[in-house]
């Protein structure tokens, strides 16, 4: 538990030096960097396929540039030792593959364009002793037909128990917390888990080095529901929190369109298709034309222990021709009033008990003044808040490349607010603005089923993306809930 243990390092330098006035030693271990093993090419119907071989799993970002038309590939905290021989030559969509280091601990393979191309499908798959992590990239010639993406998502077998069920009634699941705030539109649901992620996605026996090898289409893992319910808890919780409702009907189209219809909506097009997967567990903040207070949607989150919490808006605009989505993370600057207001409401024992501390760090912490107290839970808190602020920022990051692939959006299109909804301070948060009921396209579209699917798709996508880049791992909330959290 990567987070749990950074913390208890932190706090005992903290204990050191207020006890001793001189830090406790701290352990550390370095990870073996991994590296750029080689790049391929390999041509499927409809689309071009790049494979980039790794040694590891480094964090990556993929997105397009114009002028010339291109695509970037950047790999974080990856080594790169390709000579130009190294590197594939023209083929299908690729006209010729670069590759260089743009910054200090930066790998960048950058994909020179033939013609016109969309990134339709990102996906890193795992590595085993017969095969090197990959790093897959599929190319089409325009943009992902939405009734493909929509069609993967829905491939599930369908839950016998949630087809029974009423779409817009309160649903009760025995795993809810008691303690879990929220109106009556507050919804849990899950399914149990599949088997993880095969960690050989090639057909058995092919070669690795053979591209042909990888199958056409990269499909979603088993989503077949174990009969056993033990491991569901073990799930990680996502929250999605539908913006508005009830009295507040949001922002409202020209055509009399309510921004907390579409929020709606799209909310439980993520949920069904999250839970079609089977590897999570899902809450709503509403599952009906329900008013929740801001302050309340992140408690929620908070109180249930989620993994990850993502909350879902449409804009408006005076100018009509405003169009496109747009995702934002909370902004240090207008978060620093309010975050020192939480941490001195906290009970400083809740806090500090999500750290995992030695017998004698908890002898230590007792022998502490109440100041000196205070001088630790800040510190903590600073630390806890770096690391959601952290988390949060490469999710809406995994967002936005998703969503250039399902609709049009917004020029510098991950921003930072002080939304109040993403004030939790230990939930990665993300708020999603869909588009612009101002504006008569994005309305159109917007008020589609099918684009909601597609939206919806696009958003699941990014949040099986971003478990995949981060191993989960146990985290204990405020309540002492189990829970998961990257690390």
């Amino acid at each position: 538990m990567k987070a749990v243990r950074r913390a208890a390092a932190c706090l005992a330098v903290m204990l050191g030096w207020l006890l001793l006035g001189s830090p406790a030693p701290v352990a550390t271990a370095l990870a073996g960097e991994p590296a750029v093993a080689g790049v391929r090419l390999g041509l499927h119907p409809h689309l071009t396929r790049v494979v980039v071989d790794l040694t590891g799993a480094p964090d990556y970002r993929v997105f397009a540039l114009d002028d010339p038309p291109r695509i970037v590939i950047d790999l974080s905290g990856a080594a790169l030792d390709l000579s130009p021989d190294d590197l594939p030559g023209q083929r299908g969509l690729v006209a010729a593959v670069r590759a260089g280091r743009p910054a200090p601990g930066v790998s960048r393979i950058t994909i020179d364009l033939a013609a016109t191309a969309a990134v339709a499908d990102v996906e890193l798959l795992k590595g085993s002793q017969r095969r090197p992590y990959r790093l897959v990239v599929d190319l089409t010639a325009e943009e992902p037909d939405a009734d493909a993406v929509v069609a993967r998502a829905d491939a599930a077998e369908p839950d016998p128990a949630a087809e029974a069920r009423d779409d817009d009634a309160p649903q009760a699941v025995s795993d809810v917390p008691p303690s879990v705030p929220g109106g009556p539109g507050t919804q849990l649901a899950a399914l149990p888990a599949p088997p993880p992620q095969p960690a050989t996605a090639d057909p058995e026996g092919a070669d690795p080095g053979d591209e042909a090898a990888l199958p056409a289409a990269l499909p979603l893992p088993p989503i077949k529901p174990r009969a056993a319910l033990a491991a569901l808890a073990d799930k990680p919780l996502v929250v999605i929190d539908p913006g508005h409702g009830g009295i507040d009907p949001g922002a409202i189209s020209p055509s009399g369109l309510e921004e907390k219809t579409i929020t709606l909506a799209v909310a439980k097009a993520v949920r069904d298709q999250l839970l079609a997967t089977g590897d999570y567990r899902v809450m709503l903040t509403r599952g009906d034309d329900t008013f929740i207070r801001l302050r309340d949607r992140f408690e929620i989150a908070r109180s249930a222990g989620a993994a990850l919490f993502v909350s879902l808006h449409a804009d408006s605009h005076d100018d009509p021709q405003t169009r496109g989505a747009s995702v934002y993370t909370l902004s240090e600057t207008a978060s620093d009033k309010e975050a020192a207001a939480l941490a001195d409401r906290e009970n400083r024992a809740d806090l500090l008990a999500d750290v995992a501390l030695s017998e004698e760090q908890k002898k230590a912490l007792e022998r502490l003044t109440e100041e000196q107290k205070k001088v630790v839970v800040r510190v903590l808190d600073d630390f806890r808040r770096l690391e959601t602020a952290r988390y949060s920022n490469d999710f809406a990051e995994t967002v936005v490349q998703r969503l250039a692939a399902a609709t049009r959006l917004l020029r510098n299109t991950h921003r930072w607010a002080g939304f109040a909804v993403l004030k939790a301070p230990d939930v990665p948060s993300v708020l999603i603005e869909l588009g612009y009921l101002s504006n008569k396209s994005d309305e159109r579209q917007l008020a589609s089923r099918r684009h909601q699917a597609r939206l919806a798709a696009a958003i699941v996508r990014s949040i099986r993306d971003y478990f995949r880049k981060h191993p989960q791992e146990v985290r204990l909330n405020a309540s002492g809930a189990g829970n998961r959290f990257p690390g």
